[in-house]
């Protein structure tokens, strides 16, 4: 997994605008080409950056959720209809 679908993983388990920032980082790289050296720069450095800070201020869980519904339906008593 490189460094971009890492921040990207870290990123959309975020869930806030500090997420999707992270995001727009991401999305922008994909565009290099038209931008300027020290711009490509500067954003790398900031992804380095935010993926450090997810590193080491937290880390990706895997948790089971289990959920009871409750519903109401009709069940007939005469089985003729």
């Amino acid at each position: 997994m490189d460094n971009d679908e890492e921040l990207l993983e870290y990123s959309n388990l975020e869930g806030t605008e500090f997420g999707e920032y992270c995001i727009l980082l991401c999305s922008i790289s994909r565009y290099y080409y038209l931008s300027p050296d020290n711009l490509v720069k500067l954003i790398d450095e900031e992804k380095e950056r935010l993926l450090s800070h997810f590193k080491e201020n937290s880390k990706i869980v895997n948790r089971k959720e289990v959920r009871e519904t409750t519903f109401q339906e009709l069940e007939w008593t005469d089985e003729s209809n």
